[in-house]
């Protein structure tokens, strides 16, 4: 829910909004920042193979009030908390939004299906360029079922290195414009590192600081559309550690085309101060804007959106434009 810069007080009532594919919000977001199709734009698991569940027992669907199949994925992380991607739950009003907590069935009975009470999107969420790509749904009772997993903390290096390892799971495509699996998928890719990643152009140019790349050079495995707002994975010493969310990426399992995450640990803080309950008050907004051209002197206009995310009202005092 928006209110422009003109209106000095922005309300934190949540407006309710459409519902809309999460894969086609992917798609859109970046039609300003690149010169490649819409229908690009894809968020899957390609090149896996079926989860054994008991290793995703915090693996959870992000669905509809109203509806039995997935949109999106998550994860649960304890006391009540979701993680998905703020891409999936974007203009979603919290009683339109349910979830299942080791729900590993595409349509399925299995899983605890929760209601939603608070949708938290973080608040330099960008549209255009999917940074901060990062949400929590507060759920309305703890889960019967699952369990919770680790996130990352401080630095994702701390946890794994350029060529290690890592593991996506999802109930996406199999591959571009393929079928949903019925059951949940899973592949391990290699981390990517942030310069390589941006080899590859276009939107990739600006991957870094709240994102990471994970795949093959030559394609053939990856993340695919309807993954969005999963987890991927870190294993070793017995522990799992989820290291991000899936996010976007440019086709399905392309050479040279890789998967991004938004980045955990980058992120922890804020996913923290939300679990804390000391974030009553967050901005959102876009902090640089590039106008038409015009003549200095002339008087143009152009408006600001300010988005508040948190429960609480807030209002301007000041406001300056440079």
């Amino acid at each position: 829910h928006k209110g422009k810069i003109m209106n000095n007080t922005i309300p934190s009532k949540t407006k309710k909004a459409r519902l809309l594919i999460p894969s086609l919000v992917a798609m859109s977001t970046l039609v300003g920042v690149q010169a490649m199709a819409k229908d690009d734009i894809t968020t899957n698991i390609v090149g896996g193979h079926v989860s054994n569940t008991a290793d995703w027992q915090f693996y959870t669907q992000i669905l509809s009030s109203t509806g039995s199949t997935a949109f999106c994925g998550g994860s649960y992380i304890g006391e009540k908390y979701v993680l998905t991607a703020a891409h999936c739950v974007r203009n979603k009003a919290a009683e339109t939004l349910n979830v299942k907590v080791a729900g590993f069935k595409l349509g399925g009975t299995d899983g605890d299906r929760i209601s939603v009470n608070q949708v938290f999107i973080h608040p330099q969420y960008d549209r255009q360029t999917i940074k901060n790509d990062v949400a929590l749904l507060e759920l309305s009772r703890a889960p019967r079922q699952g369990s919770s997993v680790a996130i990352a903390q401080n630095r994702l290096d701390n946890y794994a290195l350029t060529g290690d390892m890592l593991t996506v799971a999802g109930l996406g495509r199999l591959q571009k414009g393929g079928l949903r699996p019925t059951d949940l998928h899973e592949v391990d890719v290699p981390l990517v590192s942030d310069a390589v990643c941006r080899q590859a152009g276009g939107p990739y140019n600006n991957v870094g600081s709240v994102e990471f790349c994970a795949g093959f050079p030559a394609g053939q495995k990856d993340s695919c559309s309807g993954d969005s707002g999963g987890p991927i994975v870190v294993r070793s010493g017995g522990q799992t550690v989820q290291l991000g969310i899936v996010s976007w990426g440019v086709g399905c399992a392309r050479p040279n085309n890789y998967g991004v995450y938004a980045d955990v640990a980058a992120l922890h803080s804020w996913i923290s101060s939300v679990k804390n309950g000391t974030v009553p008050v967050s901005v959102g907004f876009q902090d640089q804007h590039i106008v038409p051209d015009f003549v200095v002197g002339d008087r143009i206009r152009h408006t600001f959106d300010i988005s508040n995310t948190g429960t609480k009202a807030f209002t301007f005092t000041n406001l300056n434009v440079a």
